[in-house]
């Protein structure tokens, strides 16, 4: 049977290894780099099908803008660039 003694050394050698093998995955964790360019981040966080629609929405926006200030031809071209992100949609 071991003593009081023995068992606190164990349990301290113990202990110092489990410190000592934690800080050394923490230690590997930090080394890690992750490193994504903005356009992977962006085609990971949305499919194609909601950037489009976002592209969309955006784009009602400024095509009311332009009509509210009267300028009938930047509506239009935007008029023109949402029937060409409809299509798109369309062959989704």
């Amino acid at each position: 049977m071991l003593s009081e003694d023995e068992i606190n050394k164990i349990s301290n050698m113990i202990f110092k290894q489990l410190v000592e093998h934690y800080d050394n995955l923490a230690e590997q964790e930090n080394n890690k780099t992750y490193v994504l360019s903005t356009e992977e981040i962006i085609r990971n966080a949305v499919s194609e099908e909601d950037l489009l629609y976002l592209q969309l929405d955006r784009l009602y926006q400024l095509e009311k803008k332009y009509i509210d200030h009267e300028e009938y031809l930047k509506a239009n071209i935007v008029l023109n660039k949402i029937n060409r992100i409809k299509e798109k949609l369309k062959k989704l």
